[in-house]
């Protein structure tokens, strides 16, 4: 066995000034900024709410003073909120492997579908071409529901995922005023 010699090539990569990189970031950025605010607060409408009116429902504010009522009660909402955030996870998650699952139909399938509809209504069949448009565009759904199934079920994860940091926050200070009141006591 010989070994083959590899010839080195050198590769020219194009030169971007610091400048035009900036400018790059920015103009990023403004459309990262036009596209979450128009995202968040108006197009994604899930259970009757936006991403945004979720996300303040379910926000759990840190008080700036706790005793023990306030702790309590503060412990009794973030409990609350919790078992939302999971119950609403939980539907999330099978709505996506719902999705996902009625996915797996293939471009094929969807074209024999189509083509035996036409056939059982005794209607003369469009142009292949069209038939193959009709399979296309309800791909083209059926992916973009599997994005927003996603979208959701990543929502919720990250909404309990928050809301339990929270709450060992709130737990640590719970503890804390624990250990100060029994200081006191002393």
């Amino acid at each position: 066995m010989e070994e083959e010699e590899i010839e080195e090539t050198e590769v020219e990569y194009p030169q971007v000034s610091a400048e035009e990189l900036l400018e790059r970031v920015v103009v990023g950025a403004e459309i990262y900024s036009n596209l979450s605010t128009g995202f968040i607060q108006d197009k994604l409408i899930f259970y009757g709410k936006s991403l945004f009116d979720w996300a303040s429902e379910m926000t759990v504010q840190i008080p700036e003073e706790l005793n023990e009522d306030t702790y309590r009660r503060k412990l009794s909402e973030i409990a609350n909120k919790l078992q939302r955030a999971s119950n609403y996870y939980s539907a999330a998650v099978s709505m996506e492997e719902t999705v996902a699952g009625g996915s797996k139909i293939s471009k094929n399938d969807i074209i024999r579908a189509i083509v035996k509809d036409y056939q059982s209504r005794g209607a003369r069949r469009p142009a292949g071409t069209v038939i193959e448009s009709l399979a296309d565009s309800y791909m083209a759904d059926t992916i973009s529901t599997r994005i927003a199934a996603k979208i959701v079920k990543d929502f919720w994860k990250k909404r309990m995922e928050t809301i339990t940091e929270v709450k060992s926050i709130v737990e640590q200070i719970g503890m804390s005023l624990h250990v100060e009141a029994k200081h006191l006591v002393r």
